[in-house]
């Protein structure tokens, strides 16, 4: 994975005065830019927004989010959260200790990752949209049934779709009145990306939910919202992924609700009446 410290370091001596003083910033003070959003560095800077955005886009990432995250990712170990990889040596409370240390620094590079314009125009989206249909398979298809069973419970339109054949037949049956929230960490994954292109062929608006900015489905969505996932060592699979994702899902869920008090408070008290139904007090 490229590293944005490395990138700097070896291209500072050919930059602009005014990109030179944007990257000795980050050299300097790399823990304060990854909770800077674009407003806030040009504003300590004296530079505009736009120069931050350009200085990303001339290191290879695609926007200020991008390359605040790839800081992160890449901070020195002294600055960063503790965040040990388990061993066999570890007790069983030693690795919930070390787990949790992981997904509290992936919610802070996950912060760093996600502009509140990103948020925004998801939120915008989903609000005007009559079908919701959210894609995910293998392990993204859990966080696919939560976000179906979340989103269903506060009244919105939504519907999880798990199966990649079925996906693809539902996607070619919506339109410009439809949304799509597709879910993959890899942002790589041919079923979910079949889907995706169908649903888009069809119309409908498409949000993403990946770790990698860059990947095939991030560029194939209208929005894309970065989770920031942190891999172990001993299983590939980033575990922390999940939590991100959920952790987006339920800020935006929570933003939306906002929209419309009365409406959430509705769906809130009906569905607790509902569930109360299922439960023993005995």
């Amino acid at each position: 994975m490229k590293n944005a410290i490395d990138i700097i370091n070896r291209k500072y001596p050919s930059l602009s005065a005014i990109e030179k003083r944007i990257a000795a910033f980050i050299l300097e003070a790399p823990e304060k830019v990854i909770y800077m959003t674009t407003a806030a560095l040009s504003k300590q800077l004296g530079v505009s927004q736009g120069s931050v955005i350009k200085f990303a886009n001339n290191l290879g990432f695609n926007g200020y989010s991008e390359l605040k995250l790839n800081v992160a990712q890449n901070l020195p170990d002294q600055e960063k959260i503790l965040a040990e990889e388990v061993t066999e040596k570890d007790s069983a409370h030693d690795v919930l200790t070390k787990l949790s240390r992981e997904i509290t620094q992936t919610f802070q590079m996950t912060l760093s990752a996600i502009q509140n314009s990103e948020l925004e125009a998801a939120a915008h989206i989903l609000c005007q949209k009559r079908r919701i249909e959210i894609y995910g398979v293998g392990s993204s298809s859990m966080v696919a049934n939560d976000a179906y069973y979340r989103f269903m419970r506060q009244g919105l339109p939504a519907y999880g779709v798990t199966d990649p054949h079925i996906a693809s037949v539902s996607a070619s049956f919506l339109d410009e009145g439809c949304a799509v929230i597709a879910i993959s960490h890899s942002g790589r994954t041919v079923e979910t990306l079949n889907a995706v292109r169908i649903a888009k062929t069809a119309g409908a608006s498409v949000i993403c939910l990946t770790s990698f900015p860059d990947s095939p489905l991030a560029r194939s969505s209208d929005v894309c919202l970065v989770s920031a996932s942190k891999e172990s060592a001993r299983l590939k699979e980033a575990l922390t992924a999940r939590h991100s994702q959920l952790l987006i899902l339920d800020a935006l869920l929570m933003y939306i609700s906002f929209k419309d008090v009365v409406h959430a408070i509705e769906c809130a008290e009906n569905v607790s009446e509902i569930i109360g139904e299922h439960r023993t007090y005995e």
